[in-house]
Order: C-alpha cells, then structure tokens, then sequence
C-alpha cells in the first residue's frame, strides 16, 4: 500500500468521521488517542485487505505513516473527533472486522 493510499485511507476515514453523530452516545467522549487507535485499527484492517500477505512490520509502518497523515492534514481534524465520533460509533468501529465495517459504523 502507498503513501497515498495511506493518504486516502484517512481521507476516507476522515469522511467517515466528519458524518458520524455529532454528539457522544452513551458514555464518556472518544478522547483523541482512542481516535488514533481507531486510524490504526482502520490501516491494519486496510492493509490486511490490500495486501493479505503484508508482514506485521509492513503493517505497522503503514499504520504510522497514516497517522501521520492524519496528524498532519487538516481535512482529517483529529482535534475534533472526540466531538464528532460518538462512543457508540467508536466502539463499533474498533469491533469491526473490515474497512466496510467500520465505514459503516462511523456513518450510520
């Protein structure tokens, strides 16, 4: 997987994000580090799919080079996800077991 598909890979989450409830569920708020967590989550996830034979190292450089991204690109707005991921959409996301999944626990 690519620089820039690590690019889109947040670009699309952040997306995701960006529809996701406004207001927090049930619960406390997602604090930042649990949306960097979900960045990971969602880039493993990504690069498992892309590449079911990528090495675990593999699959941690391009987990930290999309969170770099994410870091880095104002579009993503990771300061803010704590107040538009709900605790509720955060959970789902880090129980789902693909990409698809966790696109449509952020949007629905």
């Amino acid at each position: 997987m690519s620089q820039l598909r690590s690019a889109v890979a947040c670009a699309v989450l952040a997306g995701a994000a960006a529809l996701a409830p406004a207001l927090t569920a049930c619960g406390r708020p997602v604090a930042e580090e649990e949306c960097r967590t979900l960045i990971v989550r969602y880039t493993e996830l990504l690069a498992k799919e892309e590449e079911p034979e990528a090495s675990p190292e593999r699959v941690a450089r391009l987990s930290g080079e999309a969170n770099a991204v994410a870091e880095k690109n104002p579009k993503f707005e990771l300061s803010e996800c704590s107040s538009k991921v709900s605790r509720a959409s955060y959970e789902c996301a880090m129980r789902a077991a693909s990409v698809d999944a966790i696109e449509r626990c952020l949007v629905f």
